[in-house]
Parts: C-alpha cells; sequence; structure tokens
C-alpha cells in the first residue's frame, strides 16, 4: 500500500502532466504574441507562490547587484519569472515547430558558419551551451540544420513529463541522453 506522501507525490505529477499537456494544446490555439503575454503572466504569478524560488532568486541577484536596493532587486525577480514564463512558453509552443522556415519565424542564428568549419575539419565539434532563454530551441535549431546533437540531461522524476521532454528533444533527429549513462 502507498503511503500518503507517495500518493500525494503521485497526484501532484499527474496534475502537472496535464497541466503541461494542456499547456501545449492551448499554445498552439493562440497567436504567438497572446501565448508569450499569458506566459508572463504565469510566471509572474509564480512569482507569489512559489516562495522558496522566489527568496532564492532575491537573495542570488542581491549578492549579483549589491549596489541595488531591495525594491530594485525584487523588480529585477519579478522580472526573471516573467522572462522564465514566456522561455518556457516558447518552448511549449515549439513543439509544433518541424522546418527550418518556421523555426526561422521566431529566431535568428548568429554565426553558423564557425560550427561549417570546424566540422570541415573532420574531427568532431562539441558545442556547449547554458540554460539561457528557451535553451531547448537549440536543439531544435541544430536537428533542422543538419546536426544530430545529443543532449546530456538528467532525467525528471516523473516518467511520462520525462518521456514528452525526451521525445521532444529527439523528434527531429537530436539524441537525449541520461546523465551519468553518456558512454
Amino acid at each position: 500500500m502507498a503511503s500518503a506522501k507517495e500518493l500525494r507525490r503521485s497526484i501532484q505529477y499527474k496534475a502537472i502532466y496535464v497541466l503541461v499537456r494542456s499547456l501545449i494544446f492551448m499554445s498552439h490555439c493562440m497567436s504567438r504574441k497572446s501565448w508569450l503575454w499569458c506566459c508572463g503572466k504565469l510566471g509572474r504569478l509564480t512569482f507569489y507562490l512559489i516562495t522558496q524560488t522566489r527568496q532564492l532568486t532575491l537573495r542570488h541577484l542581491a549578492m549579483v547587484y549589491s549596489e541595488k536596493s531591495p525594491d530594485e532587486i525584487k523588480q529585477f525577480a519579478k522580472n526573471v519569472f516573467v522572462m522564465l514564463g514566456k522561455n518556457a512558453g516558447e518552448i511549449l509552443r515549439a513543439t509544433k515547430i518541424k522546418t527550418k522556415s518556421e523555426l526561422n519565424k521566431i529566431m535568428v542564428t548568429h554565426g553558423f558558419e564557425n560550427y561549417e568549419a570546424a566540422h570541415a575539419k573532420g574531427k568532431g565539434v562539441i558545442i556547449l551551451t547554458c540554460h539561457l532563454g528557451p535553451f531547448d530551441l537549440q536543439v531544435t535549431n541544430m536537428a533542422l540544420n543538419g546536426m544530430r546533437p545529443f543532449i546530456i540531461g538528467t532525467p525528471l522524476k516523473d516518467e511520462r513529463l520525462n518521456d514528452l521532454l525526451w521525445q521532444q528533444r529527439n523528434a527531429l533527429g537530436a539524441v537525449a541522453v541520461e546523465r551519468g549513462k553518456e558512454t
């Protein structure tokens, strides 16, 4: 018999999965501008709802911007949550992108010639990226430009959400690899 904690976690993960699937559906029913506006508002709401993450964000921003007032730090933090909401919305909406021309409507790539020059040497190329902006769009970008990127990541705790994420990452030719199983 499952403990109360396990049951609560199971219900929580199912609710998150249903929410994510619903958000993906909704993202395809709205204009991009309207969708991102809504996601920004959801991000701002999250600032008020998730106290632990809010406090961590405030503390980190205060460390970086020690010359700023607490009110300025709080405004920066709110903006961080708004942008995180928009970035998540962009990734959810990108599930319908299947061609380079569709991607080029929302993303501009600079410096691709550097990859091409390195690749032409025939020795392989390692591209490191950071979690900045809707970073998963880089995976889509690489795959649509003929690369076969390997994405090393930690699996999510919920198998359904993990499968959804990894299916999206693998859909256009990328290869999602579980951290620790790279070899």
